[in-house]
């Protein structure tokens, strides 16, 4: 096996609305093998509301990983999703928050794995 690692930004700065799914994009893993796949949603600044990031294949019908967290005071939330991926798919990456507000959201994949050969 060899080493395949890939890493990307997915929105660099998007302004979401309270209560809205949003999709931040998706990217593709088109080897066999094993992959830890890692991506991090960061919420601008707001202490209302929780935090959401999922991750699912590419038409969004089955789960892959979630992250739901209480917004943190004072600060930005920064979000890391990881799950491990044994097939070639797409992945789509989605947030959503209720903050009251609308709020920026930047976010980030990378993944790390070993290709069948």
């Amino acid at each position: 096996a060899n080493i395949e690692y890939s890493a990307g930004t997915l929105m660099s700065s998007v302004s979401v609305g309270s209560g809205v799914l949003r999709d931040m994009g998706q990217f593709t893993i088109t080897s066999s093998g094993l992959y830890i796949v890692i991506v991090n949603v960061t919420f601008g600044s707001n202490a209302t509301g929780y935090r959401q990031v999922e991750l699912s294949n590419s038409s969004g019908r089955a789960s892959l990983g979630q992250v739901v967290q209480q917004a943190a005071s004072g600060a930005a939330t920064r979000l890391q999703v990881v799950t491990f991926v044994t097939s070639p798919m797409g992945i789509l990456v989605t947030a959503k928050h209720t903050a009251g507000t609308d709020i920026n959201l930047t976010s980030s994949y990378r993944y790390i794995g070993l290709k069948t050969l």
